[in-house]
């Protein structure tokens, strides 16, 4: 936007509770960037950004994966996937409608930092969920995309498309020179997914002296990232394990085993990185004895910290679209329950009910911060 002679001022709204007319800025349109979670929250701003004749956009997640749904709901503009060409172009053209333009080609793309400024950054970031609050830190971001198709996740793969490294060390150093900021967590879905480009990239990062955290899967992680991983500042990798049972990870579409698992964390200790493990219940074919099998899991591995989720076949999982096909007979659709950390599951199976699945999160986390605590 900043780059076709827009204006843009970033509000923001993730710390309100409620959300109130006079939290809309004044302006020709007022955008939003949703997850399916947050969807409700959207809506707000929207219709009150309507009630006031300011035209609307909506992008993120929600926007992409369902862009008819969202747009029977106080949009003019709807954003699918990338949106640094197609916002743009949506405010060019001035038509209600969904606009699609992927951007095939990162480089010389950057975040608009000083117009977001400090409200880009977070204590509880670098720390993640359930570890409290830590040092300073911002979100960085050097590769779009994942190539897996988890029935869990996204039913169709994703091209991978990479920042030129070059850009994202410029990142950071203009982020350390200006606001000081030396801790960051990566938000790429599998970092070390490209081994080779990964190498190449911590190698970079080494004289910025700075502090990583980030995430991959267990089959692209081995003791020759790690090591580098370490000199570069990188402290913890976090893995979406989500199970320990291999036939939950077949079903799911993983493309992981257990064992993989086992060494992701086996490297982790061996070259000094905290390993997370991030674990979900409620998932198909997971009852009480794939419970089980996480906690024999964690106590025989013994990664550093761990998170649970409860499952939401969120849109544009092939559980949300095909749940007939994983055996679901419960699926809530009210979007203002879809949380990693719900107050109530929102699935529920023909032999796992809700209310077992509710039983076994209490039941394992529990067991957790016993065994592990935080």
């Amino acid at each position: 936007l900043l780059r076709a002679g827009h204006t843009v001022k970033v509000v923001d709204l993730r710390a309100r509770r409620y959300i109130t007319e006079a939290d809309i800025p004044e302006a020709d349109c007022v955008g939003v960037s949703s997850t399916s979670g947050e969807i409700e929250w959207a809506r707000t701003v929207g219709r009150l950004a309507h009630a006031r004749g300011i035209k609307t956009m909506l992008g993120g997640a929600h926007a992409s994966f369902v862009p008819g749904e969202a747009a029977e709901h106080y949009w003019d503009y709807i954003i699918k996937g990338d949106g640094e060409l197609a916002a743009p172009e949506a405010l060019r053209q001035g038509k209600v409608g969904v606009y699609q333009m992927p951007l095939d080609d990162l480089a010389g793309w950057f975040p608009a930092w000083k117009v977001i400024g400090g409200q880009g950054l977070s204590r509880e970031l670098f720390t993640g969920a359930g570890y409290g609050e830590g040092p300073l830190a911002a979100g960085a971001l050097s590769s779009r995309g994942c190539p897996y198709h988890c029935s869990y996740c996204r039913s169709e793969r994703d091209r991978v498309r990479y920042r030129p490294i070059d850009d994202v060390v410029t990142e950071i150093g203009g982020l350390i020179e200006g606001m000081g900021v030396r801790h960051y967590r990566f938000y790429d879905e599998s970092l070390t997914l490209n081994k080779k480009r990964a190498l190449e990239l911590f190698r970079a990062l080494e004289p910025l002296g700075v502090h990583i955290r980030a995430h991959t899967r267990s089959d692209a992680w081995d003791d020759e990232l790690a090591e580098a991983f370490k000199r570069a500042g990188g402290e913890e990798m976090g893995f979406g394990f989500e199970a320990a049972s291999d036939h939950v990870l077949e079903k799911i579409r993983k493309q992981e085993t257990v064992e993989q698992h086992r060494e992701a964390v086996r490297v982790c200790k061996r070259q000094g990185v905290i390993c997370k493990a991030f674990l979900m219940v409620g998932l198909p074919l997971q009852r009480w004895p794939e419970i089980e099998d996480i906690k024999r899991f964690m106590a025989e591995e013994r990664p550093d910290r761990w998170i649970v989720s409860v499952f939401a076949a969120y849109p544009g999982s092939d559980v949300w679209a095909c749940p007939v096909k994983y055996n679901v007979t419960y699926l809530d659709l009210s979007f203002d329950h879809y949380w990693n950390f719900p107050e109530r599951p929102t699935i529920g199976y023909q032999d796992n009910s809700k209310e077992d699945i509710w039983e076994q999160y209490q039941d394992l986390t529990a067991w957790l911060e016993r065994e592990f605590p935080r």
